[in-house]
């Protein structure tokens, strides 16, 4: 009587486990060479900026995405700024959430 340790379907157990654990070596060393490269760009970025602070470099200041313009609420009519993409898709007419709450028709009804 065969046992259920022997021969073929043992062989592919073993064989499906070694797979596994050389599975997970190489996800190990993959995630440990990610790291180690994270660690050596994260130390010569800390430098150049340490190294650009000691001659007296600043970072410019990135612009701010999208043109502005200054609109007047429809509601209480004080001034604020708007992205000119949001004024084209019609976004952009109160100046806070309260102003457009009150602008909404059910309003009244409060």
């Amino acid at each position: 009587m065969i046992s259920d340790n022997d021969g073929y379907y043992q062989d592919l157990d073993e064989a499906r486990g070694w797979d596994e654990i050389v599975e997970e070596e190489y996800r190990d060393s993959l995630r440990a060479s990610r790291e180690a490269r994270t660690a050596k760009n994260r130390a010569i970025r800390k430098e150049v900026e340490k190294q650009l602070k000691a001659a007296g470099i600043q970072k410019p200041v990135r612009e701010i995405r999208g043109a502005k313009v200054e609109v007047n609420c429809l509601t209480c009519k004080s001034a604020f700024t708007a992205r000119v993409a949001d004024r084209k898709r019609g976004w952009a007419k109160y100046c806070s959430k309260s102003c457009k709450a009150k602008k909404q028709t059910n309003w009244s009804r409060f």
